[in-house]
């Protein structure tokens, strides 16, 4: 959804957020949470 979107974007390449709510495709679960950690961190 566009608010997820809005959500998973740095502010000022300073503060990362990753979770299940940034989650495209498993929102609200664990293994969403993971995906968006790791594609946070492998970003960073």
């Amino acid at each position: 959804s566009k608010e997820r979107d809005i959500l998973a974007q740095p502010v000022d390449n300073l503060l990362f957020f990753a979770g299940e709510a940034t989650s495209g495709n498993y929102p609200g679960t664990v293994h969403g949470a993971f995906l968006s950690g790791v594609q946070v961190a492998s970003g960073i």
